[in-house]
C-alpha cells in the first residue's frame, strides 16, 4: 500500500516560472522604491511652496537678487540641410557619399551631447567637417560642445564660423551669446541676443538671455522689458519670472520684485528659498500686496 501522494512546491514543480516570478518581484520593488524617492521630492517641493505661500518665512541670509540668473545654455537646433549635387557622374557620387557621411557624424555628435559626452560629440561634428566642411550644424555643435566644457573663447569663434554659413539661424546666435557673456563681453552678448530676437521674435531663450545680459550691463530697465517679452510668450517661464523680481528690485520696486519671485517659485521650486529670503524682508504692511 502506498502512503498519501504529496504535492511538490512550486518552485519544484516549476523552477523556470519560479525564477521569473522572483525577478518580477525584485524588478517591481526598485521600480517602486524609485518611484517613491519621486514622490517624496514632488511632495517635499510642493510643500515648501504652500509654506511660503502661508505660512512664516523661516530665516534666511540675504542673497543678492541676481542670484542664480543665467543665461541659457546652447542648444543644438540647427538642422542639416541637403547638400547641392553638381558635376560630373563621378564627382556627383562622391559628394552625396561624403554629405551621407557627414550626416552620420553629425546624428552621432547629438547624441552624444545628449548623453552629456561632449568631448565624444566635438569628436564627431569635427569628422563631419572632414566630409563636408561648409556644414553650419557641425560648426554650431561644436560651439556648444566648447561651452559646456567651458571653453567659451573657442565656442564663439564656432558659431560665428557658423553663422557665415547660416546667417539667419536665430538659435546660433543665443549660442554666440551665451558664449561672449560667459566670456565678459556683454556689449557683444548683447549685440548677439538682439540679433535673435529679430529674426525670430518669439524665441524665449533669446529674450531671457537678452535681460540677463541686460541686467548684467546695469541695465534694469531694458532688462525687465526683456523678460516681460519673454513672459508674453511663455506666461509659466519660471526663470523669466526671477530675473523679473531681480531687475525691479535693483529699480526700488521691492514689492513688485517680491511678487515676480513668488510667481518664479510658484513654476519652479528651485526658486522658492529666493521667494522665501526676500519676502522675509518686507514691512507687514507690503506683504498684503503680494
Amino acid at each position: 500500500m502506498t502512503g498519501a501522494k504529496t504535492h511538490d512546491s512550486p518552485s519544484k514543480m516549476f523552477p523556470t516560472q519560479a525564477r521569473w516570478v522572483k525577478a518580477e518581484t525584485s524588478e517591481l520593488i526598485k521600480r517602486g522604491l524609485r518611484l517613491a524617492v519621486e514622490v517624496e521630492a514632488t511632495l517635499a517641493a510642493e510643500q515648501q511652496l504652500a509654506d511660503c505661500l502661508e505660512g512664516e518665512p523661516p530665516a534666511a541670509e540675504l542673497e543678492t537678487p541676481s542670484q542664480g540668473l543665467q543665461v541659457p545654455d546652447p542648444r543644438l537646433s540647427c538642422r542639416l540641410r541637403p547638400a547641392t549635387v553638381s558635376g560630373t557622374w563621378g564627382n556627383a557620387s562622391s559628394r552625396t557619399s561624403d554629405h551621407a557621411w557627414a550626416e552620420v557624424w553629425v546624428q552621432r555628435g547629438r547624441n552624444k551631447f545628449r548623453q552629456q559626452d561632449y568631448a565624444g560629440a566635438l569628436t564627431n561634428f569635427q569628422q563631419a567637417l572632414v566630409k563636408q566642411s561648409a556644414l553650419a550644424e557641425a560648426y554650431n555643435g561644436m560651439g556648444s560642445c566648447f561651452y559646456m566644457q567651458g571653453q567659451f573663447a573657442e565656442a564663439a569663434n564656432a558659431h560665428r564660423q557658423a553663422l557665415k554659413l547660416s546667417p539667419k539661424q536665430s538659435q546660433i546666435y543665443c549660442n554666440l551669446g551665451a558664449a561672449l557673456y560667459q566670456m565678459g563681453d556683454l556689449t557683444g552678448a548683447v549685440d548677439a541676443y538682439e540679433q535673435a530676437v529679430q529674426l525670430c521674435p518669439r524665441l524665449i531663450a533669446a529674450h531671457y538671455g537678452l535681460g540677463v545680459a541686460l541686467y548684467k550691463q546695469g541695465q534694469y530697465d531694458r532688462a525687465t522689458l526683456a523678460y516681460q517679452n519673454a513672459l508674453d510668450i511663455q506666461p509659466t517661464h519660471a526663470d523669466s519670472y526671477y530675473g523679473l523680481g531681480a531687475a525691479l528690485y535693483r529699480l526700488g520696486q521691492q514689492t513688485a520684485a517680491i511678487a515676480a519671485y513668488a510667481r518664479a517659485a510658484q513654476f519652479s521650486a528651485k526658486y522658492v528659498q529666493s521667494y522665501l529670503t526676500w519676502k522675509a524682508q518686507l514691512p507687514l504692511e507690503d506683504l498684503a500686496d503680494l
